[in-house]
């Protein structure tokens, strides 16, 4: 896709946006610098106004949820995965990975790893800038041979050489480079391409052939590297490729279509049907599918049908770094709302209790008990089944609040392993949880991911909205008592899903962390970093007007009703160090979402951490994410009647058009004597028994 930009001048915080086909103006382009005495007063406005919301009783409750969710983050600290003979290990902290040599103590942060004649090559994020990452050589002493910056974060060694990736721009990844592995010197180049909307990728497969990709979020190109730097192009007439091997790959043919086996074993493994294969290894036998949300692993042999060997919903996440020839015993990270934390044996097709480790203990079983959790489908506006999973705490009879949870974006899964890492103190106050796993995300198959992507991302809203009606009948929790919640992309979701429901006839509450939300101006901006590689996934306005008429209507910035969204309380979580979302879209929005000519913050509320980025450091996001969920439980609180249940009620989009029969007062007269809830019901019969009783008195 080629941008058609008039570059004149620099085009983040320019109000006139030019294409090629239209020209508009956005007045709140002033925000996109983020600099300057206006933009600092508007900080600290946002800070004033949101100062109310933190009240004694709230501090209070945020200091309790903040030790809970110390708790239940603890229990995700594992140390299973072992590489290199067992003399490194490698431990998980929730959403980072940490290693160390078997005989020390001290553990090092990694993004990836891989190790060579007793040397340690990994990369890890810089102290003094997270988005920008180095590459690291030490021996068994922890002394550094050599350190290589403005790396992506992946590494390979390979027949002595040492393969990795440079990037420019934070983002742009656009050549692969070998060097020595000894002494990271005379370093060649592999293969470079300079689109930043594709970036590239490096692995090795269980017989250690090494491969090169290209990809976007759409197709991929796929290379084998012979020998030093030899490129040789592999399975060209295909969209999407997933090598096991030298010969051994699933392939796609088609965009959206499923994944072909090709090569042995592989092709005489009897595969499941109608599962998407995520994960194999040809050696061990084992095979790794996922189907709304649930993952499997399969034992696999040649001409039987395979043997299901462990099914979990949530992530079923293999050592990636372990050596699979050779080696029959598999570990895999476990995570579901289900059990705990744990880490997973497993030899050939047996999996025995007594093969998982976790850091279980039994005071921890009263705290945190395993949740409840159910699969229910929900029907969509077009008529699409729906697939969501309902999570609750055991005890939970009757739900307090309903928390509704989307990403579905970029064909990634849904994080609802182990929900009590971040929702604990919801969970265990009576509130239930619904995990929507609709088009667009990696939750099932490849066909159910191309059907969200681009102009189709409004069939994720409508999807999303269609789970939150299904889970409120279920559950019966009315609007005021719902919560909608997405991050990032699944941020721009949950936007646009408040865009379309201003009113709060759907949802009462928004909360969302670093939202995307500003689509037409951050989309035809490809100085913003994740521009350029997103456009194969939101599509690229700038290029053709259809997708910019499209992009128009979904976007939650530009397709905002005049007076915002008063019916809905919102609170906005962002970091002013973030590269991925600009700060300056959450910032925007939430001035949008006051209306034209609000008075004060209009029941929207903007929180920021000046040092933190996209993903809050780990006692930043505790500490937040405590004061976040007390605002809202406190605000929940405050609504009476949650138990009496009333189904959404049409939105403005619904009723538009459509004509009211006669005044208020008229409708008021015409509705059916002895209507209502039950309660009324009662006290309309028992002031009929007392009406009764009186007139028989007057007449004895």
């Amino acid at each position: 896709m080629t941008h058609h930009l008039t570059k004149k001048k620099r085009l983040t915080g320019d109000p006139v946006r030019k294409l090629k086909f239209l020209t508009w103006r956005n007045n709140s382009a002033w925000m996109e610098t983020m600099k300057g005495s206006r933009w600092n007063r508007l900080l600290a406005k946002e800070k004033t106004l949101s100062r109310p919301l933190i009240t004694e009783k709230v501090k209070r409750l945020a200091k309790d949820f903040e030790k809970e969710l110390v708790v239940s983050r603890q229990l995700q600290k594992l140390e299973g995965f072992q590489i290199h003979g067992g003399t490194i290990i490698i431990a998980s902290g929730g959403s980072k990975y940490f290693w160390r040599w078997a005989w020390s103590t001290d553990y090092k942060e990694m993004s990836d790893i891989d190790v060579y004649n007793n040397r340690v090559y990994y990369t890890r994020d810089e102290k003094e800038d997270q988005y920008k990452t180095e590459l690291i050589c030490e021996d068994v002493a922890g002394k550094v041979i050599w350190r290589k910056e403005g790396v992506s974060g992946q590494v390979c060694v390979h027949n002595g050489l040492c393969y990795f990736i440079k990037t420019k721009d934070t983002f742009n990844t656009f050549e692969v480079t070998c060097c020595d592995a000894d002494t990271g010197s005379h370093e060649e180049l592999v293969i470079e391409d300079h689109d930043p909307e594709r970036f590239f990728g490096i692995f090795k497969t269980a017989d250690d052939t090494l491969f090169c990709r290209s990809s976007t979020w759409q197709e991929s190109r796929i290379w084998r590297i012979d020998g030093k730097k030899t490129l040789v192009r592999v399975y060209e007439n295909t969209v999407w490729q997933m090598p096991l091997s030298k010969t051994c790959a699933f392939l796609m043919y088609d965009e959206g279509g499923t994944y072909v086996a090709k090569g042995e074993p592989l092709s005489s493994w009897h595969l499941p049907k109608g599962e998407k294969p995520v994960w194999a290894n040809i050696d061990s036998g084992h095979l790794i599918t996922i189907k709304e949300g649930r993952q499997t692993l399969y034992y696999c042999q040649a001409d039987k049908d395979a043997k299901v060997v462990y099914s979990v919903l949530g992530d079923l996440e293999p050592n990636p770094w372990a050596k699979t020839k050779d080696n029959e015993l598999q570990s895999f990270y476990v995570s579901t709302p289900t059990d705990y934390p744990a880490v997973l044996f497993v030899l050939n097709d047996s999996c025995h209790p007594n093969l998982k480790y976790s850091n279980w203990a039994p005071k921890y079983k009263k705290i945190l008990p395993n949740l409840m959790v159910k699969t229910y489908h929900s029907i969509s506006a077009d008529g699409t089944k729906v697939p969501y999973v309902l999570v609750k705490h055991p005890k939970t009879e009757r739900a307090k609040g309903l928390l509704c949870y989307v990403y579905s974006s970029y064909g990634l899964t849904s994080p609802v392993g182990w929900p009590y890492a971040a929702w604990a103190p919801l969970l265990t106050r009576g509130f239930v949880m619904a995990f929507c796993f609709a088009r667009g995300g990696g939750d099932d198959s490849e066909a159910w991911t191309f059907k969200g992507q681009r102009e189709k991302h409004v069939k994720t809203v409508e999807d999303f909205e269609s789970v939150i009606r299904a889970s409120q009948k279920l559950t019966k929790v009315g609007p005021d008592h719902t919560i909608i919640y997405g991050r990032s992309a699944g941020g721009g979701m949950v936007g646009a899903t408040t865009m379309r429901n201003p009113d709060g006839d759907l949802m009462g509450t928004t909360f969302t962390e670093v939202p995307f939300v500003d689509y037409l101006r951050s989309m035809t901006n490809p100085e913003l970093g994740l521009t350029p590689s997103g456009l194969s996934e939101f599509g690229d306005p700038a290029s053709d007007p259809w997708v910019f008429q499209k992009t128009l209507e979904l976007s939650p910035m530009d397709s905002l009703p005049v007076d915002g969204a008063p019916g809905v309380f919102v609170l906005v979580r962002t970091g002013l160090k973030d590269q991925q979302v600009a700060p300056f879209e959450p910032v925007k929005w939430v001035q949008k979402l006051r209306g034209q000519n609000p008075t004060g913050a209009e029941d929207k509320y903007l929180f920021f951490e000046s040092k933190e980025v996209h993903t809050y450091s780990g006692e930043a996001f505790v500490r937040t994410r405590a004061m976040d969920l007390a605002i809202l439980y406190d605000h929940l609180q405050k609504k009476s009647h949650h138990r009496v249940y009333k189904m959404a009620r049409p939105t403005r989009r619904s009723t538009k058009g459509k004509k009211r029969s006669g005044s208020r007062k008229a409708r008021r007269g015409t509705r059916k004597v002895g209507g209502g809830n039950k309660q009324q019901k009662q006290q309309q019969k028992r002031q009929q028994q007392g009406g009764n009783k009186r007139q028989q008195k007057k007449q004895q």
